[in-house]
């Protein structure tokens, strides 16, 4: 073996530990985080934590829907689009192209991942959080998260036993996801909105100027 390569591996040997040393040293300090105080509402459970979520969702000028399975979403949707006078046309991201849209052939779903021209999207959520009303998104293979800000309505698909009571238990959640963590994780609550011209709230700023929550049992 030449001198250079043997420069290089004894290099190598040398940086190896320090790097294993600072990986356990980072695995202990993420052991040893202690919970912030949460608020009363942060700590509910059960159908507690559920009307907190629903309260809080209310509150972000978001709407709510419960449905009873995932074959009932494809309607609740054409009822949303419906009271608001919206074409059937939608884009489905990620794991929402999977549910039964040919329940409903009047819709015409698009399972491309929205952009900019895409009035409607429907999205599933990774988490709700009951102590803020807020919906966890995250980025993974086929689920955009620039659909999650381009369109002027965002359909939001929720699983019932996603929901958590505070954002301490979405991280914690996340932490042990099978995996690596998402690039990108965002809190979406309720529409977006903005205050800056004469105080004046405005709706649709910078994100969907509607949200629309679909919770499945």
């Amino acid at each position: 073996m030449s001198n250079a390569r043997k420069k290089i591996f004894a290099a190598i040997a040398r940086n190896k530990k320090p790097m294993q040393d600072a990986a356990e040293k980072s695995e202990n300090l993420i052991a040893r985080v202690e919970v912030n105080t949460i608020p009363a509402r942060g700590n509910l459970s059960g159908v507690a934590m559920v009307e907190e979520f629903e309260k809080r969702v209310l509150a972000s000028a978001a709407s709510i829907e419960y449905v009873s399975s995932n074959k009932d979403v494809p309607e609740a949707i054409v009822r949303y689009l419906a009271k608001h006078q919206l074409p059937n046309v939608c884009f489905a991201n990620g794991k929402a192209g999977q549910f039964a849209w040919s329940r409903v052939p009047e819709l015409d779903v698009r399972t491309t991942i929205g952009n900019v021209n895409s009035p409607v999207v429907v999205t599933e959520a990774f988490r709700g959080i009951a102590e803020t009303g807020s919906l966890v998104l995250i980025s993974q293979p086929g689920h955009s998260s620039a659909s999650h800000f381009l369109p002027e309505y965002l359909i939001i698909i929720l699983p019932y036993n996603n929901i958590l009571p505070s954002q301490e238990s979405v991280w914690e959640d996340l932490r042990q996801r099978s995996g690596d963590i998402p690039r990108t994780v965002n809190l979406v609550t309720g529409p977006s909105r903005t205050g800056d011209i004469e105080q004046k709230m405005v709706l649709g700023a910078h994100g969907p100027r509607q949200v629309h929550l679909v919770v499945v049992k």
